[in-house]
């Protein structure tokens, strides 16, 4: 294997993304030469690609081996067994911070590197000290492993299985994992079966293994006999603690060690839970504080801040760790050979340069499957003139570098250099080569070249320059021109990145047709100019180059209206009088609005009529999107590496690559995408290699060629689906054949196609009949073009995907997958007339009086040829060829209702030298068919001209695509890795991934942390990592096994934050993980985590005789029908309970015990947690009763009045029945609902481990189908889900892509029917304050906040609170991601439920300032600080939910603003969970509904009673800018304050009375008790947030205008970068705290 030279890889990757860029939106040269050149000028000069980053990996220092420490008697005797079942692991010395924790007796962070093996640091004295302690056959919990992900711990549990059962031989320890991952009614067998078909498994213990009976598998099992080793998570530990059932896991627990893996991930709020969850494990168990041991690990911890790691592990686990010596930290050693001294090379600079060819001689004969001997080498050495590099003899070519590379003073110099962290290559090479000046970069570039492939032959042996190599890409910024009149084009000049050019002239963003290059100019019209500043206006889009529409499109029934012209000053936008001197036309295009998103969009160019059915408009910037981009960088990364030899042909010959994004909704689109993209690529290249090479071939035979080309590649195609199957056998042909059909039918169309290009050509056996025909209808100056023209259209037929699909072969003609969404229809066809009963015909005769694009071509044509001809004519031309088509022998036969061609051996593809290429030169259209010199755009008038053969290759030389098909591209596989496909899939996909049969996986944090995949050589990051802990994690992945030049490659996204990081990306590889923040200082969390130890005694006593598998339901603690006596029944079981609990209310207060003594009194002691539960559950039960009570009102109501009916009144005794029917049928779903969700959601426990407040969808691919066979599982944080998983919204998973069908009416747990609120609520238009009252009740007039009254327009809206959504069990395989328009989703901002009006404002320290607080727990509900974030639909009316099944669509809104919900009539539909039509009668109407979600959490409002001006007494605007930057001022100020991560805090903008009020609320359910804390406490009173926010605005950067990333911009806030405007808000600031009194030294300047 040659290593990949990182020099080499970044000079190839900007050559390739230059040529994309340059090519992915070409400008139209023919129209706009001027600016197509100079924007081929601009971009040639960008630089795409920053670094390589220069990062050492030397070795660990070793220790001792386990054979060592076994016989020195640290280690069992047991550990002998590894002499023969592993003998390598055990003779191997560990590194020597393994054998440092082994000989650890205390507690201890290990706080190293990616594959630094910290798994072994805690596990190997883990299984040591159980087996000494022994007494094996006694059950019981003894070590507690808690991860973080659900994918870290079954990693994790394969490997330590290993060793228990393999390795150690089974040595009597048991081994459990109790998850949400084992199924609450799996069986053993159940999950044997399971395990036994994983790879892994079979890997380890070989094909004829049992499953060891002391590894235990289902939760039956694990309860019955408690596993030594327990795997779990932080949300099941609590279940554990807080349900009778599960606590049977610690029945006979003698807890020794507790491994917290991945401890950098506890940090804020959850950090907090999980310190007051462990010190409640040790209380239950009753295990004082200082005997258990505890462990922490990260790679993404801070090595050098010890101190304050230990500070951190103490308060976390509970239990001391003694400072910096017990954080152990790793220390890399330089290679043995560079241990002695070092002399000068010899070699110059120049020579160094040299060397590179030297190294890429090498790289190239391995290539060559002819690897360089030391014998070739030196006779390179010779013929390039490096004696100094000769080698001697040695074992391999990498020993004998090693050998004469070490004593090279360079060597060292990087070696010495590269201990102080990662290194710009340029600084790099100006250090090892101080005197070389501009010839340094390319000296250090031939030393690393050479460097790199000094690996020696045995794997033992590190190389001599191990290093990882950091790069990162990007597109170019926004491209924009700016205007001048009477310049060609009307251009002045191209810019990137900005917004205004060197003379303050507005620069307009470029867009380009996807199709025919045509030039537009995006403006908006802010009332007095067209503004180049996006959102300042209306929206506009101007044609640069007016005039002119040349119709490519076959659908020539709708034709995009030419534009209006409009004529601009160019030095300002502003619109002028037609004939002003100085003034610039443009053509302003009509747009539309879509009713979807509201925006408006240009639906057809006005240049070609093209119209996407892939994206809302035909045009895009002139920068490729991130999806392209990222699939580019990651092909051109995979091709760079080295095959792996697997002793067999895999695709891309095995190479791996694991790409990372933030965004689970990218994750899983790039997989598809980029799978199609590489696809494409290699298809249409081993197309054009066989041509080539063999000459023209039909079609049947090319399949053929090109398969036998693709399977020495290691072609895999896919069947799409949830679960992709591959082709095998002729199915594997037909699909190929399918492909190469697309390219000459669907993908033939346009210019950047093979035919387009003029590479490939199409030919017909049969072709001589219907152009005699022809030929004879055609008067006589036309009858030399009958040949043309017969193949021209025969080509708008194959263009229209007009195949006859039984004499094809039965190729599969509807997988959208191969033809695109559009054009994926079975019967497609071609017809002589149009076809009133269906539009899938492409018809060839037009309606008499009407013209088409064939008659079009004809009537220009004769032009042309100097004669006339008429409609008779023409239609007998048409006719002719119809006739011509219709015979037995021709290339067409019966499909559809009209013809389709034969796709077999009389269908020839032809090289591209056997074809001529003509291009417009008025339009720029290109073809192969000379039709009397006239374009065959319809209404094009422009003429034909021949492209010469050497401006054929220089237009194939510029192409990127064109290059890329001679390049002979690889074809991958990838694959999503994200938490929403299942665990058994996942599994799947990763052994598929080791074993090189998918090449890419495309992620997000689910492989971030710790996950084994083996030896990576490269990792791609889709977009900057939002810390440099997530980065360091991901770029962990590669290298792991001490591998030559691994290469992390980052490709910045389009978004403000990853451009800001290209700029700075040096200093961003500089930052240190920050120390995770934990404050142990909040009573709110720690009194819930007392109330759920009573909770749990409590629920002990209520459920003593509960039986029934699962999670109790609110009807198993109260009853079944909440009635007066079901609620004395209760009140005197808890009564009796609570007056006999006095243990337990002991035990609880003693909670306090295990925190420092200066903060115990943050605790309750017995007599307050007796008043505090018995208030809790008394208030929870008050709303219980009150809930059920309310609809049982309205039942008692019901039957009143049906009571007073006379017996003739059949129509209102059916209708009062069935509202009786449906009201005990929501109290019976109201008690069913599980208890914790109940119990979480009102902050009664602590609400970390409850997903109350996510919502899911539930993809539905079978009938009948449970949460036990799904696929996919897709959950997200209800305030977010609720709108990304609407119904109508399109959601990418699995590959395919699903819509959401229908709002959810069962449990995703149970599948029972779940009890779903339904409310009413209005905002109001002066404060923004909702106002919710329940279905039926009169709401308030007046607003109860602001007093305002509520205007009569204000109607109130219908909502609920979903748990979940559902796709159609209907579209059960989803479509193809490639295949379709990705809807946005819509969301409505949060706003604060709690009403908070003037009167609830107290004074703080500052004058001027007021603060409200409302806490998330422990109050009635309407005292309670509530958020609620509302989804009005995409058209604003709601959504219309059918009463009858699930299925639910958007509403349109009614009124004012669209702000009414009317009722709605819903079409006739299939029930989405059946599939079956539903029954609910079309004919009646369904009210509508809006989705919210609402959270209880700390709130804290401040009012600012003044308004804003500037110390010097000006006033300043308060507008959003304004208001958004003084909002996340003070939150990020609020999280600095706090030393928390900006995260744990969410903030929002109010107003009251007219004056600003930012609310700060805490990001956790229940509250953190953050925002209690602010204006509170010492410490963080007003004064102190404000100076810290000023401190925000404040910003360092001299550069830095309105925003940046050392100020405002973080990861989180980045939609709202373009608002800011920090000076301003700084001014406000700083004018209260001088009004205060404050001393500062103002800063302010606006």
């Amino acid at each position: 294997m040659t290593p990949l030279n990182p020099n080499d890889f970044r000079e190839h990757l900007n050559d390739v993304l230059a040529r994309f860029v340059a090519t992915s939106s070409p400008i139209n040269g023919i129209r706009a030469p001027r600016l197509a050149e100079e924007l081929s000028n601009v971009i040639g000069q960008l630089d795409f690609v920053k670094g390589p980053y220069v990062e050492t990996l030397p070795d660990f220092e070793k220790g001792k081996s386990l054979r060592g420490l076994q016989e020195e008697g640290l280690l069992t005797p047991h550990w002998q067994t590894l002499a023969s079942t592993a003998p390598a692991v055990f003779a191997r010395p560990l590194h020597a911070h393994q054998e440092a924790a082994i000989r650890r007796q205390d507690n201890y962070l290990v706080a190293t590197g990616t594959g630094s093996g910290k798994t072994e640091s805690f596990l190997y004295p883990l299984v040591n000290d159980i087996l000494s302690q022994g007494d094996l056959e006694r059950p019981g919990v003894r070590a507690i492993l808690v991860y973080p992900l659900n994918a870290l711990a079954n990693d994790q549990l394969g490997r330590i299985a290993k060793l228990l059962f393999h390795d150690l031989g089974d040595p009597g320890i048991t081994l459990g994992r109790y998850t949400g991952q084992v199924k609450s009614r799996a069986t053993r067998d159940e999950e044997i079966t399971r395990l036994r078909s994983s790879p892994s498994f079979l890997e380890a213990f070989g094909e004829d293994a049992d499953v060891p009976a002391n590894w235990l598998l289902s939760r039956a099992e694990m309860r019955e006999a408690p596993p030594h080793i327990l795997i779990t998570n932080y949300a099941m530990l609590e279940h554990i603690l807080l349900l009778p059932t599960n606590r049977q896991l610690l029945i006979g627990a003698d807890l020794r060690r507790i491994v917290l893996d991945e401890i950098h991930t506890y940090a804020g709020a959850q950090a907090i839970e999980v310190s007051f969850l462990l010190r409640r494990l040790k209380a239950h168990l009753g295990i004082p504080d200082g005997q258990i041991r505890c462990t922490g690990t990260s790679a993404s911890l801070d090595p050098r801040r010890k101190s304050e790691l230990a500070d951190f592990a103490s308060r976390l686990f509970g239990e001391p760790f003694a400072g910096e010596i017990s954080v152990i930290t790793s220390k890399r050693k330089i290679h043995p050979s560079l241990a002695g001294g070092a002399m000068p090379s010899g070699l110059s600079p120049e020579h160094w340069a040299r060397a590179r060819d030297l190294a890429e001689a090498a790289r190239d004969a391995v290539q060559n499957d002819t690897p360089m001997s030391i014998e070739d080498w030196n006779l390179e050495t010779e013929f390039l003139d490096l004696p100094r590099l000769h080698l001697d003899d040695a074992p391999s070519l990498g020993d004998a570098l090693i050998e004469r590379l070490a004593g090279f003073e360079e060597i060292h110099r990087i070696a010495r250099r590269l201990e102080g962290g990662s290194v710009a290559i340029e600084i790099l090479a100006r250090e090892v080569f101080p005197d070389a000046g501009e010839a340094a970069v390319a000296a250090l570039v031939g030393l690393i070249s050479v460097g790199v492939l000094a690996v020696s032959a045995d794997a033992a042996v590190f190389p001599l320059l191990p290093a990882r190599y950091h790069l990162i890409s990007r597109a170019p910024d926004r491209i924009g021109i700016s205007l001048a009149a009477g310049g060609a084009d009307n251009l002045r000049e191209v810019l990137i990145g900005a917004e205004r050019d060197d003379e303050d002239r507005p620069v307009y963003e470029l867009y380009v047709c996807r199709n025919c290059g045509e030039p537009y100019l995006e403006a908006w019209d802010n009332g007095i100019s067209l503004d180049p500043t996006p959102g300042a206006g209306v929206r506009h889009l101007l044609r640069l180059v007016p005039g002119g529409l040349a119709i490519e499109e076959e659908d020539d029934t709708e034709i995009a209206l030419p534009g209006q012209m409009v004529h601009l000053d160019p030095s300002n936008g502003h619109p002028m009088e037609e004939g002003t001197p100085g003034t610039v036309a443009l053509e302003a295009v009509p747009l539309e609005q879509d009713p979807d998103d509201g925006k408006r969009y240009m639906h057809r160019c006005v240049a070609c009529n093209h119209r996407s059915a892939r994206f809302n408009e035909p045009i895009t910037t002139v920068r490729p999107g991130d999806e392209a981009i990222a699939a580019v960088a990651a092909q051109t990364l995979l091709e760079s590496m080295s095959s792996r030899d697997l002793g067999t042909t895999p695709p891309m010959g095995g190479r791996n690559l694991l790409v990372f994004s933030d965004n689970r909704q990218d994750a899983a689109f790039f997989a598809p995408f980029f799978e199609r993209t590489s696809r494409e690529q290699a298809v249409r290249s081993a197309i054009l290699r066989v041509v080539e090479r063999s000459g023209r071939m039909d079609i049947d035979n090319i399949t053929g060629a090109i398969l036998r080309e693709l399977q020495a590649d290691g072609l895999r195609l896919y069947r799409p689906g949830v679960v992709p199957e591959r082709e095998t056998g002729e199915n594997e042909r037909l699909r190929l054949k399918a492909l190469v059909a697309a390219e000459i039918t669907v993908f033939g169309r346009g210019r950047l196609s093979l035919e387009g290009f003029g590479l490939i050509g199409v030919d017909y056996d049969a072709i001589a009949r219907p152009v005699d025909m022809v030929r004879g209808a055609l008067p006589d100056a036309m009858k030399p073009y009958a040949d043309t023209y017969v193949r021209y259209l025969l080509k708008m037929i194959r263009e229209h995907r007009a195949i006859a699909q039984k004499e094809s072969g039965m190729i599969d003609l509807e997988d959208e997958s191969i033809w695109t969404r559009i054009a994926s229809q079975q019967n497609r066809c071609v017809s002589r007339e149009r076809n009133p009963h269906t539009n899938l015909p492409l018809s060839l005769v037009p309606a008499a009086g009407r013209q088409n694009r064939f008659t079009d071509l004809l009537e220009r044509m004769a032009q042309a040829c100097g004669t006339t001809i008429d409609e008779n004519q023409v239609r007998d031309v048409l006719t002719q060829f119809w006739k011509a088509i219709e015979h037995p022998k021709s290339m067409t036969s019966k499909h559809g209702v009209g013809r389709g061609l034969k796709l077999d051996r009389g269908l020839l593809i032809l090289p591209g030298s056997e074809v001529s290429l003509y291009q417009c030169l008025s339009c720029g259209t290109r073809t192969q068919f000379d039709t009397a010199g006239v374009c065959q755009s319809m209404r094009c008038n422009g003429k034909l001209h021949e492209v010469p053969w050497d401006e054929r290759q220089t237009l194939d030389a510029r192409n990127h695509y064109v290059a890329r098909y001679r390049e002979h591209p690889q074809m991958g596989i990838a694959r999503e890795h994200t938490a929403a496909i299942s665990s058994e899939i996942r599994s799947e996909i990763e052994e598929k991934f080791k074993a090189g049969e998918v090449n890419l996986l495309s992620c997000t944090t689910t492989m971030e942390m710790g996950v084994d995949l083996g030896d990576l050589e490269s990792v791609l990051c889709k977009n900057v990592p939002p810390s440099i802990a997530n980065y360091q994690q991901r770029a962990g992945r590669a290298g792991r096994r001490a591998q030559v030049a691994p290469i992390v490659l980052t490709t910045a996204r389009s978004g403000r934050y990853d451009r800001a990081v290209f700029e700075k990306f040096s200093e961003y590889l500089a930052a240190q993980p920050i120390i995770p923040y934990l404050s142990l200082d909040n009573a709110g969390f720690f009194r819930r985590h007392q109330l759920s130890m009573l909770l749990a005694r409590f629920l002990e006593h209520r459920l003593a005789g509960y039986t029934r598998t699962g999670s109790p339901r609110m009807r198993d603690v109260f009853s079944d029908a909440l009635t007066e006596e079901a609620r004395k029944t209760f009140d005197t079981s808890f009564a009796d309970w609570i007056e006999r609990a006095d243990p337990d209310l002991a035990a609880a207060a003693d909670l306090a015990t295990r925190l420092p003594p200066s903060l115990r009194s943050i605790a309750l002691d017995a007599a307050g947690l007796k008043a505090s539960l018995s208030e809790r559950i008394s208030q929870f039960a008050d709303m219980a009763w009150g809930r059920f009570g309310l609809m049982q009102e309205a039942i008692d109501d019901l039957e009143a009045r049906r009571n007073d009916l006379q017996k003739t009144e059949a129509d209102k005794f059916i209708k009062i029945d069935r509202s009786l029917g449906a009201l005990r049928t929501q109290q019976k779903l109201y008690m069913n609902q599980f208890l914790i969700d109940q119990l979480s959601r009102r902050a009664i426990i602590p609400t970390y481990s409850f997903p109350v407040h996510s919502v899911s969808l539930e993809v539905l691919n079978t009938a009948g189908q449970t949460s036990d066979t799904a696929v996919l599982e897709l959950d997200r944080d209800g305030s977010i889900g609720i709108s990304e998983y609407a119904p109508s919204a399109e959601i990418v998973a699995g590959g395919r892509v699903w819509v959401s069908a229908g709002i959810s009416k069962r449990s995703k747990f149970t599948g029972d029917d779940a009890f779903i609120e339904r409310s009413q609520y209005r905002v109001c238009g002066a404060c923004r304050s909702p106002q919710i009252t329940l279905q039926g009740v009169e709401p308030k007039k007046h607003c109860l906040q602001c007093g305002a009254a509520f205007q009569k327009t204000n109607a109130t809206r219908a909502f609920i609170r979903p748990h979940g959504f559902v796709t159609s069990v209907a579209d059960g395989q989803g479509r193809d991601p490639g295949a379709t328009r990705i809807r946005p989703t819509i969301s409505d901002e949060a706003l604060l439920l709690t009403e908070a009006p003037r009167s609830k404002y107290t004074a703080t320290d500052l004058p001027g300032i007021l603060t409200f607080h409302a806490p998330g727990s422990n109050r009635p509900e309407d005292e309670l600080g509530r958020i609620i974030t509302v989804n009005r639909g995409r058209h604003g009316g709601g959504f219309a939910w059918c009463p009858s099944c699930e299925h639910a669509v958007p509403a349109h809104g009614h009124g004012p603003d669209l702000a009414w919900q009317q009722p709605t009539l819903l079409a006739t539909h299939v029930n989405p969970r059946s599939g079956q039509p539903c029954r609910f009668d079309p004919t009646k109407q369904a009210w509508p509904i809006d989705l919210a979600h609402v959270f209880e959490t700390d709130v804290r409002g401040l009012l600012f009673e003044s308004l804003p001006t500037t110390p010097s007494g000006d006033a300043i605007p308060s507008d959003n800018s304004l208001e958004r930057t003084l909002q996340e001022a003070l939150r990020l100020g609020a999280a600095e304050l706090l030393e928390t991560n900006p995260r744990d805090l969410r903030a929002l903008v109010q107003k009251l009375d007219g004056l600003i009020v930012v609310v700060i609320y805490d990001s956790v359910s229940g509250g953190a008790g953050y925002a209690t804390r602010l204006t509170n406490e010492t410490g963080y009173l007003a004064r102190d947030l404000l100076l810290s926010a000023r401190k925000i605005l404040n910003c360092p950067n001299p550069d830095c205008i309105t925003s940046c990333t050392r100020c405002l911009n973080d990861y989180s806030n980045q939609r709202h970068w373009h608002m800011f405007n920090r000076r301003p808000a700084q001014a406000w600031i700083e004018t209260i705290l001088l009004d205060a009194g404050v001393k500062i030294d103002p800063q302010w300047d606006i």
